[in-house]
């Protein structure tokens, strides 16, 4: 068998996919814990940071707690603001990054490049 009849019956069984429901299964499960395990980091380290610079500035400006206290809430507050962004996929782009995200969201993964949407008739 050749190498080009070897690519294209990989590439007919690469289309057939296998969508099992426990592989579907597996793979939301596999989101779920990586959303969990980014929203948990984005809490802690707003606050560990937030602390953090409390205590940095309470120590050079002497005025302990009072920076503590208040990026200690500043951390928690900007933790769970980043929690709700994690749970609405939400990013930072700005601009055009935004822009050409949002147009190019509906084309598949291997698509990007192209210049029509995978179900258009106009090939």
């Amino acid at each position: 068998m050749s190498d080009f009849e070897e690519l294209e019956r990989k590439l007919r069984e690469a289309e057939k996919g296998d969508a099992s429901p426990e592989k579907v299964q597996a793979a939301e499960d596999q989101n779920n814990k990586r959303v969990a395990l980014q929203a948990g980091m984005e809490l802690t380290g707003g606050i560990i940071i937030g602390t953090g610079i409390g205590i940095g500035l309470d120590t050079w400006l002497d005025t302990k707690p009072l920076f503590i206290i208040l990026m200690f809430l500043l951390g928690v507050v900007t933790g769970f603001y980043n929690i709700f962004r994690v749970m609405n996929n939400m990013d930072s782009s700005v601009g055009f990054a935004k822009a050409y995200k949002e147009a190019h969201k509906e084309l598949h993964p291997e698509e990007k490049d192209a210049t029509t949407l995978p179900d258009s008739k106009d090939h």
